[in-house]
């Protein structure tokens, strides 16, 4: 284990032969990006209907999982949309305001 962090987590290993690596944590389909080696990117696998899997190559292989949930990104485009809306309401009531 390189590093763990709430949206990345860097495994190096090392197999005698191709196999699936079982990360012992639970399946989120937010867990999208899977770089095994470098520029070269794998799915992320659903294993034992609970946890995480990924297809590693013989040899050393450098395991890199980013947590990007689309949720999060539809939530921050709402409150964009939100702020710019409530932004363009104010600055209207004070043009109207200033007029009168």
């Amino acid at each position: 284990i390189v590093s763990i962090l709430a949206d990345k987590i860097k495994l190096n290993v090392y197999c005698n032969r191709p196999g699936l690596l079982v990360i012992n944590q639970l399946y989120h389909k937010g867990w999208k990006r899977v770089s095994v080696y470098p520029g070269e990117n794998t799915s992320l696998y659903r294993v034992n209907y609970l946890m995480q899997g990924v297809l590693v190559r013989k040899g050393a292989n450098s395991v890199q999982l980013y947590f990007r949930p689309q949720n999060l990104f539809i939530g921050f485009l709402i409150s964009v949309f939100s702020a710019l809306f409530l932004l363009g309401a104010g600055i209207h009531a004070i043009s109207k305001e200033s007029k009168t």
